[in-house]
């Protein structure tokens, strides 16, 4: 029976954790979509070191999410009427980046054992998560970099990427939690 309620204990904390920061606290969204677009550009440059790259926030942000603009030029894209091609694209900071982020402290949060080594654990799903983060960001502008300046279109492991990371909001959820899960069992064994 302890151990139920010790079950019950963790999903109250977590969910009433997770509750507070997805709630649109005001002026949040803004400064994480900085964070976010920070992030972004350092990913960027290194996944695509040819390409000019400009990453900032959108205009009428206000009124979409999509809060974050990325704009791809390329000195070696050139129309037949002799213009480079500039690829503009938007993206959701909330979904790509904040979602994984509030769901993996509201899981550390929720442990509440904060003794000994479980520091490491906080760091390492922070550092996972936020590299989930970068991959998918990266694996959002490749697919819209494929689909814009490619005939074809994106390649198959890139479709299925792009479907897996950024088009179901689940995988948001599910990574954090896995990456938390192997890493409480890591700690545990080494306790």
């Amino acid at each position: 029976m302890t151990e139920v309620y010790s079950i019950l204990k963790f999903g109250l904390r977590l969910m009433l954790l997770f509750g507070l920061l997805i709630v649109p606290w005001p002026g949040w969204r803004p400064e994480f979509a900085q964070w976010f677009q920070a992030e972004a550009r350092v990913v960027l440059r290194l996944v695509l070191p040819h390409e000019q790259i400009v990453v900032g926030p959108a205009e009428a942000a206000q009124t979409s999410v999509l809060d974050t603009q990325v704009m791809l030029t390329n000195p070696s894209r050139v129309t037949p009427e002799g213009q480079v091609v500039t690829t503009h694209m938007r993206l959701d900071s909330r979904s790509l980046g904040w979602l994984p982020n509030a769901m993996i402290l509201s899981l550390l949060g929720a442990t509440g054992r904060w003794r000994g080594g479980q520091w490491k654990v906080a760091l390492a799903c922070l550092i996972g998560t936020n590299v989930v983060v970068a991959i998918t960001t990266a694996v959002c502008v490749l697919n819209g970099l494929s689909q814009a300046t490619t005939p074809e279109g994106p390649g198959l492991f890139l479709m299925f990427a792009n479907r897996l990371l950024v088009d179901n909001l689940w995988f948001s959820f599910v990574f954090p939690f896995l990456f938390w899960f192997i890493c409480q069992g890591f700690y545990r064994r080494t306790e």
